[in-house]
């Protein structure tokens, strides 16, 4: 994803299946919407809360896109836990945050994973399971989490990890998820 002064942009793609590619982005970071650019035509708009970050994979293997994103909204109840920490100079409230998948075809959503992890990097989409689907790979300080079929099949607990990649880094190995920790 990048952000401008218009706002953020996810990506670009042919998430409904139409034939025609559709600009996925935010325009202010609370909403996530689908454009088409020609003709300019707002498809649909789902309320994220508060986001600038997601991806955009096949999650349910229809071969229709769906846009991954993490899903904030201060002001909510529910999934949000509040979560005090201590340190030597303060205490802070942070958010147990919601990871959610959204269909491209109508904005619908596919799948909504609630705590996931404080501070989720940007959602990766692979297929590790080689299903014909993409499963999510999130990245918190918390460790890795992987969503697979809307659900967090793995979890790996590690503190502090600042952000990975996944890839065929040594084809011997096939797929691998690599992490840093700060």
């Amino acid at each position: 994803s990048s952000s401008g002064d218009n706002g953020i942009v996810f990506g670009v793609a042919d998430v409904n299946n139409d034939g025609r590619l559709e600009l996925i982005g935010s325009p202010n970071g609370k909403i996530i919407s689908s454009y088409h650019l020609e003709p300019e035509e707002k498809l649909w708009s789902y309320g994220l809360g508060l986001n600038e970050q997601g991806a955009i994979g096949d999650v349910d293997g229809d071969g229709i896109f769906e846009i991954i994103a993490i899903k904030f909204d201060i002001e909510a109840s529910g999934p949000y836990v509040k979560i005090k920490r201590d340190n030597f100079y303060k205490q802070r409230i942070t958010y147990d945050l919601p990871v959610v998948a959204i269909s491209g075809s109508d904005g619908s959503e596919v799948f909504y994973v609630g705590r996931v992890g404080r501070q989720v990097r940007t959602p990766i989409t692979v297929d590790l399971s080689d299903t014909g689907s993409d499963d999510v790979v999130l990245f918190t300080d918390e460790g890795i989490r992987i969503i697979q079929d809307g659900m967090v099949a793995t979890r790996v607990n590690l503190e502090g990890v600042f952000g990975g990649a996944v890839g065929n880094f040594h084809a011997s190995r096939g797929i691998e998820v690599v992490y840093i920790t700060q």
